[in-house]
C-alpha cells in the first residue's frame, strides 16, 4: 500500500502542495505542519517488519471527527476555537495503522447546513458537494490518497461523485463513531474517500476491525446486476443517467435488469429519515441553538425546529417504518448482487445554486446499506458517478463489482493536476 520513498519526503512534499495550491480549493481547515512530519520520522525509524497496513499513507480527516491539537469546528463559528485533546476512535485507528494525518478538512455547518469554502477542483465555481466536501476535494486535489468523511442523507457518497473519487459508505454502524460530531445515531455513518479500491479495501479493514465480509464470495462471473430506475421527484440530466446505465450493463455482462423500489418505500423514505434526523438534531444541538441560535444558518435553525416537535412517540413510529422499508427492500431485491443507481441527479451545479440533491443517497442511508461511489467520467469537465449498494456486510461485493468497471471507465485528474502527484 504504501510508497518506498521516505515517509518524512513525502509529507513535507504534501504539506508544501497543500500551501501552493489550497489557497484557491479551500479544502483544509486546519494543518498538523509540525506534528505530520514528526509522525512521519517516527515511521521512517520504523524497521520493515514493523510496518503497519497504512504505512506512511497521507490522510485528510472531515472537522467532525476529532483529532487531538487540531481544530474541528464542526463547520460552524459557534465552535470555531474548538481544539479536542485526544483523538477520536476512528482516527486513533488509523494513526496505530501508519496513516498519518495531514489535518483537518472542512464541512458545512454541522455537516448539515450553510456552506463550505470549499472549491471543486475540477471547476472551483462548482460545488464539491456536501458536508463530506473538504475531504473528498482534498483526495480529488491529490492532496492526499485518504480521508474520512461522514454521511447522515448524503453527504460522503455525493461529494465523492461530484470530485470524482471512490467514496464508500459502509455498512451502517462498521466505523466507530466515538469521539465524532452526533447528527442521528440510526443514520451517522462514517466514509472513506480515495482514489485506489485496494486502499479502500484497507481502510476499511483498519477502520472497522475485521476483514470486509470475509465470509461473502466475490461477484460471480455473471452477477445478478439490476439498475434501480429514480424513484424520487427531483430531476435526473439524462447524460449522467446514460453512464451510469452504461455501467450497469457492464457489470451485468449484457443488459441489467431495471426495478423500481416498492410504491410505499418511494412514498415514505425521505419522511422518515428526515424526522429522525431532525429529532436527533434537536436532541444534540438545542443547547447551541439556545446559546448561540443568531450564529445559526436558517436553514440549520429549520431543522431544528422541525425536530423540537417531534415527541417520543413519532420518533418510535418512524424507528418502526424504517425497519418496514428494510423488510420491503430486502424482499423486493433478494437473490440480486449488485443494485446500481445515480449517485447525484447531475453533475456538480455552481456553489452559488446549492451542493446538489440528497434523494439519490438517501434511501441507502436510512437501510444502512453499504454503498459505493464509482467515478465514470466527465460530462461537460466534471464528473459523473454512479452508486453501487448491497446487503449488509457486503463490501467486499461492491468493492469488486467495482474492479469490473475500472477496465471500462477511466477518470482523468482535475485541471493542472498531474495524475502523478501524491498517490
Amino acid at each position: 500500500m504504501a510508497s518506498t520513498d521516505p515517509v518524512g519526503s513525502r509529507i513535507h512534499g504534501v504539506l508544501r502542495d497543500i500551501a501552493a495550491r489550497d489557497a484557491a480549493i479551500h479544502a483544509f481547515c486546519d494543518l498538523r505542519t509540525t506534528a505530520a512530519p514528526a509522525d512521519a520520522a517516527s515511521l521512517d525509524a520504523l524497521p520493515p517488519s514493523q510496518r503497519m497496513a497504512l504505512h506512511g499513507v497521507p490522510v485528510a480527516i472531515k472537522e467532525v471527527f476529532d483529532v487531538a491539537g487540531c481544530r474541528c469546528a464542526w463547520g460552524t463559528p459557534i465552535h470555531a476555537d474548538r481544539t479536542p485533546a485526544a483523538d477520536c476512535e476512528a482516527v486513533a485507528r488509523l494513526k496505530a495503522a501508519g496513516a498519518v494525518v495531514i489535518g483537518t478538512t472542512a464541512s458545512t455547518e454541522y455537516a448539515m447546513a450553510r456552506e463550505a469554502p470549499t472549491g471543486n477542483p475540477y471547476a472551483l465555481e462548482h460545488t464539491p458537494g456536501a458536508s463530506s466536501s473538504g475531504s473528498a476535494a482534498a483526495v480529488a486535489a491529490r492532496f492526499v490518497d485518504l480521508a474520512l468523511g461522514s454521511q447522515t442523507i448524503g453527504s460522503g457518497i455525493r461529494p465523492a461523485a461530484y470530485c470524482g473519487v471512490l467514496g464508500l459508505k459502509p455498512t451502517h454502524g462498521s466505523i466507530p463513531l466515538t469521539g465524532a460530531m452526533p447528527l442521528s445515531a440510526p443514520l451517522d455513518h462514517a466514509v472513506i474517500l480515495a482514489r485506489s479500491l485496494e486502499l479502500v479495501g484497507t481502510a476499511l479493514s483498519v477502520l472497522s476491525g475485521r476483514t470486509p465480509d470475509a465470509g461473502t464470495a466475490e461477484v460471480p462471473d455473471a452477477p445478478r446486476v439490476v439498475l434501480v430506475e429514480p424513484w424520487f421527484d427531483d430531476s435526473v440530466a439524462p447524460r449522467p443517467w446514460s453512464l451510469v446505465q452504461a455501467a450497469a450493463d457492464h457489470l451485468a455482462g449484457g443488459r441489467a435488469e431495471r426495478a423500481r423500489v416498492p410504491a410505499a418505500v418511494a412514498q415514505t423514505e425521505q419522511d422518515c429519515l428526515e424526522t429522525l434526523l431532525a429529532a436527533d438534531m434537536w436532541r444534540h444541538h438545542a443547547g447551541d441553538e439556545r446559546a448561540a441560535g443568531d450564529r445559526m444558518s436558517p436553514a440549520l435553525r429549520a431543522w431544528l425546529a422541525r425536530g423540537r416537535l417531534v415527541d417520543e412517540r413519532a420518533y418510535a413510529e418512524r424507528l418502526a417504518q424504517r425497519q418496514t422499508i428494510g423488510q420491503a427492500m430486502s424482499a423486493a431485491f433478494a437473490g440480486v448482487d449488485v443494485l446500481a443507481t445515480l449517485a447525484t441527479t447531475d453533475v456538480a451545479p455552481l456553489r452559488s445554486q446549492g451542493s446538489g440533491s440528497r434523494a439519490p443517497q438517501r434511501l441507502w442511508t436510512l437501510l444502512g446499506w453499504p454503498a459505493l461511489a464509482v467515478p465514470l467520467g466527465l460530462v461537460d469537465g466534471l464528473p459523473v458517478a454512479v452508486q453501487l449498494i448491497a446487503r449488509p456486510h457486503a463490501e467486499r461485493t461492491l468493492l469488486s463489482a467495482a474492479r469490473r468497471l475500472a477496465s471500462a471507465f477511466t477518470m482523468p485528474p482535475p485541471p493542472g493536476v498531474p495524475a502523478t502527484s501524491v498517490a
